[in-house]
């Protein structure tokens, strides 16, 4: 991409940010009750390509076994990036990162793992304390399926989802108010 087109989708989260917060104050909704709905940075700036990956956990795996573990901190993210590279040998599966942004007693949260789908089974690979979060079983049931199941996890601990992303944020080539007008046609995922 350019740097027109980058600018041209900064200014389309600009857009979309303002129209949020119209929409939120027009239903006496404070702003930071419309903080859920406001997209988030596209930090990765298009670099989730297979050699970034490798890069990335290449430092990683080195500063494992140069270090001790208590001394090289490994959050969602690089955890998320050890998991694609980790499940990157398997013939015909498909990786999708999933990001979850939960609310729980006033204070924002965020959740990274990855889906792996393979042959109609969905399970989920991330870095959790609680089992159930960390490791989601491959077998049979939709995508849909396994996001629910993480999100009954958070529920039952008293979070709130807030936004949901599957899949890499990208900037949508049509423009904010265009597609405020036209009606979504779901052909194939």
């Amino acid at each position: 991409y350019t740097e027109a087109e980058n600018d041209r989708a900064a200014d389309a989260r600009i857009a979309r940010r303002a129209e949020i917060m119209k929409y939120a104050r027009a239903a006496t909704l404070a702003d930071e009750d419309a903080l859920g709905n406001r997209p988030e940075p596209l930090r990765l700036d298009r670099s989730l390509t297979d050699l970034a990956i490798r890069r990335c956990c290449d430092a990683l795996y080195n500063a494992l076994n140069r270090d001790s573990l208590e001394s090289v901190p490994v959050g969602g993210v690089e955890a998320a990036l050890l998991a694609w590279d980790l499940t990157s040998g398997i013939d015909g599966a498909w990786r999708v990162p999933l990001t979850l942004v939960s609310t729980r007693r006033g204070h924002r949260y965020m959740f990274v793992a990855i889906l792996l789908v393979l042959g109609g089974c969905v399970g989920s690979l991330a870095r959790s304390t609680l089992k159930e979060l960390g490791h989601l079983p491959l077998v049979k049931r939709h995508a849909s399926q396994a996001v629910e199941r993480i999100v009954e996890v958070f529920a039952r601990r008293g979070h709130e989802i807030a936004t949901l992303y599957l899949g890499v944020p990208a900037p949508s080539p049509v423009p904010l108010q265009e597609a405020a007008e036209r009606c979504v046609e779901w052909r194939y995922l």
